[in-house]
């Protein structure tokens, strides 16, 4: 799914995020999910990937918050804060090492059996 919630409007987009998490628990499927939306990749997210411009996997990270997840909760706070400051740590170092930009954050995730 790539970006499949962007051109919607916040309320249509969280009842989408709502239903898709509903049809995960009901079928326990692998869901890839492409956003540049950090939040929207914490909320659904077991795992997030950054990419760089090129497409290499530069962070995988674990995202390991019971759900539901709340923007309101200290610990998506806290999830939210570190993804951002390692966004913008790759980015600098991206530019000051002249590798590839860092094209935003993108996630996949990986849902399945626990």
């Amino acid at each position: 799914m790539d970006e499949p919630f962007s051109h919607l409007d916040e309320i249509t987009a969280e009842q989408m995020r709502l239903e898709l998490l509903r049809i995960w628990e009901a079928t326990a499927q692998t869901i890839v999910f492409i956003t540049h939306d950090m939040q929207e990749a914490i909320t659904l997210g077991d795992r997030v990937l950054m990419l760089s411009f090129n497409g290499h996997i530069v962070e995988d990270i674990s995202i390991e918050l019971p759900r539901p997840r709340s923007f309101t909760d200290r610990a998506f706070v806290e999830v939210y804060a570190d993804l951002v400051r390692r966004f913008h740590l790759m980015r600098a170092q991206s530019h000051a090492g002249g590798d590839t930009e860092i094209a935003g954050i993108t996630s996949s995730r990986s849902y399945g059996p626990r």
